[in-house]
């Protein structure tokens, strides 16, 4: 029996599939969500659907029983690790810590093969050739830090483990542009890897004794490598879409990288499909649609434009930063906050530091937003986006001058110090903070212009 946590994600869904294909027994882990049900749907008879959090001990005691392996791919990943650098924590490495508990307390511990990322090698501007697993890692944001600290905490077990770092892995879905993707340097390394290519991969662990205790690289191989540019404008002219201004891009290098995969290649034989068969899956995700996109490319390229926080130039409006305040902690994510997780040290401190940037702040000049600023706030002019349901209005408008002066670290905010910078540059008149939990959903940010609040 193989237990796959984020069996609906990205890569979970082809991995669950490839298992099967491959005659294991299976037990998909994930969220009760709509989305996560649906992708369920899918699955043979044969997997045994198993629903709630990773973080919680003990359903995951249930889970583990009569497990051979674990494949680990669940993760809240960028932006949203930036959005609520607590959440994340909280689901990266105390759902790792009470997963290597659970699987070390059994009867017959399981093997264990982690998902990390190329995020961890950081310093991505300085590299030559691609990465390769004997580099000491430099993580540079909260996602690669915490797979730093979980792959630390796997190293240390006494579980049979290999730990993959994944390169760049698009899914096979129809997602909407978002500003995410316009914070890479445009000529940022990027080395596709198809997501079926990692499903087999990651079977191809399970019970494979030459991978025991081995850290390898996993990305699509030599040939399907490029700059993030070129990548992108490649992906768009599937739609027709005239490529993409290098103005429309950030200076962000540290997402992905090209990686050494020789020894992960010659051990586990996955590399198989290559970019053409990730395009030709999306032709056939949009069908007929495909035509009426094509025939609309300059106007789907002007909407695809105003994602961008940079292609705006110098009038744009700087990004809505939603953060919880001291008063109401109610988590900003759909995993559920359990005992043993408020006593984690680090989550502990990260709450104190929380507080006291909020109570600092309280005690400078603030201004509460008119409803119809926050909801010229939350729609952006001339992009569609959903509905956003407000569950507190507590927001608040801070002159980024308090902000700067104030000298705080934001970062436990999920507020980076290059928004405060940007809304100083620009003469932004004020940065908005919310005091409180700002949405219902907790992937539905304000949004300002297209740009989501998510990472900023």
């Amino acid at each position: 029996m193989v237990l796959v946590t984020g069996a609906c994600g990205n890569v979970g869904a082809p991995t669950v599939a490839e298992l099967v294909d491959r005659g294991f027994r299976v037990r998909a882990l994930d969220l009760p969500s709509k989305a996560n049900r649906a992708v369920a749907a899918g699955f043979s008879a044969r997997v045994d659907r198993c629903w709630g959090s990773i973080t919680d001990r003990e359903l995951l005691s249930r889970a583990l029983g009569g497990v051979d392996h674990v494949l680990h791919l669940a993760a809240v990943i960028p932006p949203a690790t930036d959005a609520d650098q607590l959440a994340a924590y909280a689901v990266n490495v105390g759902g790792m810590r009470a997963l290597l508990d659970a699987a070390g307390s059994s009867a017959t511990p399981p093997g264990l093969t982690f998902t990390s990322t190329a995020q961890v090698y950081g310093r991505n501007a300085d590299a030559a050739g691609p990465r390769t697993v004997d580099e000491e890692p430099h993580p540079e944001d909260n996602y690669s830090r915490q797979k730093v600290e979980c792959e630390a905490l796997v190293r240390a077990s006494s579980l049979r483990w290999t730990i993959f770092r994944l390169g760049m892995t698009p899914p096979v879905a129809l997602v909407p542009i978002i500003p995410f993707v316009f914070e890479l340097h445009p000529e940022t390394r990027v080395e596709f890897t198809h997501p079926r290519d990692v499903a087999a991969a990651l079977a191809a662990t399970v019970g494979n004794d030459a991978v025991v205790g081995k850290v390898l690289n996993v990305a699509g191989g030599a040939d399907k490598r490029a700059l993030y540019r070129d990548w992108l404008n490649e992906s768009l002219a599937v739609m027709g879409v005239a490529p993409l201004p290098v103005e429309a891009f950030g200076d962000r290098r540290f997402y992905t990288d090209w990686l050494d995969t020789d020894e992960s290649q010659a051990l586990l034989g996955y590399q198989q499909r290559y970019y053409s068969d990730y395009l030709d899956d999306i032709r056939g995700l949009l069908g007929p649609r495909l035509a009426v996109i094509r025939a609309a490319a300059p106007v789907v390229r002007r909407f695809i434009l105003a994602n961008s926080p940079y292609a705006a130039g110098a009038d744009a409006r700087r990004p809505v930063v939603a953060a919880r305040g001291p008063d109401e902690r109610v988590r900003a994510t759909a995993e559920p906050v359990l005992d043993h997780e408020r006593q984690d040290p680090r989550l502990v401190a990260l709450e104190r530091q929380r507080d006291q940037i909020i109570e600092r702040l309280h005690a400078g000049r603030v201004v509460e937003p008119s409803r119809r600023r926050r909801a010229r706030l939350a729609q952006p002019r001339g992009v569609r986006q959903p509905r956003l349901e407000l569950a507190d209005r507590r927001e608040v408008l801070v002159e980024p001058q308090l902000v700067a002066r104030a000298e705080l670290d934001l970062e436990p905010l999920g507020v980076g110090q290059h928004v405060v910078q940007h809304a100083l540059e620009r003469r932004a008149p004020h940065v908005l903070l919310g005091l409180r939990r700002a949405l219902v959903r907790p992937r539905e940010h304000l949004v300002e212009r297209g740009q989501r609040a998510d990472h900023r």
